[in-house]
């Protein structure tokens, strides 16, 4: 009787932990979430991460509150989200400048292994723009008249290993050709310097660019992604326009620390799927320039290994100082 007593005991504690672990997962989240940006307040980042902050505190029943922590190209706020807890109350909004500072920044962590992906949220292209005055009217003329003038045409970036730095050194890799490298501080400065004719090119941003496009300011010879931009759909791509297999994509997402328990990151993945899927937020992200989109978390960890491994060559082939 004493054996039975025990093993009847033994099943009825095992009955109560699996239900006790059941009722934990089922009742994540029982506090409220912090989402790092780590990107100043205003920009497009934390615009998209508001927007979904918001409906994931709707959904989920507890505040998901948006900590700005800029700094440092943003490896400050990611460190401080990837040695969060892995318990699901520290988000972390992951964009490609993720991928981007694995080549530039001696970094604390992994970018490969220290994050547990989620899923994509938005994804956007950028616009390859020359001043009219420049002699080209498609990107292949330009690349023949950066191929008979090296070093002659200067482009203008937001800054040394931005992406519109690192997306013109990739066209330089790419197309084999000489362009020279004019960093300045923000968007609206290369675009005004642009516009006024003191350099000749610039990948940027659609939001901010393609007004002066649609003025006749500037000039747009593609977009950077591998499939037409739906906002400029009679816009080449750069790889359909003379540089086959160029892409740069401007890429938002959501991730956890490494080792995020499964369940957490299986319903944070539902929770994102269906907040990209509505209307509202897909007229929000593009006023932002970009298509809310949203990804498996194997897709998302694929496309964060691809964009390591495309800068990572673009970093080993620049010339000091370019």
């Amino acid at each position: 009787m004493l054996h039975a007593a025990a093993q009847l005991l033994a099943v009825l504690g095992a009955i109560i932990c699996s239900h006790s672990t059941y009722a934990q997962k089922q009742a994540y989240p029982v506090k409220p979430i912090r989402m790092i940006v780590a990107f100043a307040p205003g920009g497009g980042t934390d615009s998209m991460a508001r927007v979904i902050a918001g409906k994931m505190s709707e959904m989920l029943g507890q505040p998901v509150v948006v900590d700005n922590r800029a700094g440092a190209g943003g490896t400050i706020g990611t460190e401080l989200a990837l040695r969060a807890p892995p318990d699901g109350y520290t988000l972390y909004m992951p964009t490609n400048s993720y991928a981007v500072n694995a080549s530039f920044y001696k970094l604390p962590y992994d970018s490969l292994t220290a994050i547990a992906p989620i899923s994509t949220t938005a994804k956007s292209a950028y616009l390859m723009v020359i001043h009219p005055a420049v002699p080209a009217s498609s990107l292949a003329a330009l690349l023949q008249l950066a191929s008979s003038r090296p070093g002659t045409l200067n482009y203008g970036s937001t800054g040394q290993g931005a992406i519109s730095h690192l997306a013109a050194e990739l066209l330089k890799l790419m197309a084999q050709i000489d362009l020279t490298h004019v960093p300045y501080k923000g968007t609206s400065q290369v675009l005004t310097d642009l516009v006024a004719g003191q350099i000749q090119f610039t990948v940027g941003a659609i939001p901010p660019t393609l007004p002066h496009v649609r003025s006749g300011r500037l000039r747009a010879l593609a977009v950077t992604t591998a499939a037409r931009s739906r906002l400029i759909p009679d816009l080449p791509t750069a790889s359909e326009a003379g540089v086959p297999g160029y892409e740069v994509v401007s890429w938002y997402a959501m991730a956890g620390p490494a080792n995020l328990p499964q369940p957490i990151v299986t319903r944070l993945n539902d929770i994102v799927r269906q907040i990209v899927a509505m209307p509202e937020v897909k007229m929000r992200f593009e006023n932002e320039g970009a298509d809310a989109v949203s990804s498996t978390p194997e897709d998302l960890r694929t496309l964060i290994g691809t964009d390591i491994a495309r800068w990572a060559k673009v970093a080993k082939a620049m010339k000091p100082g370019s």
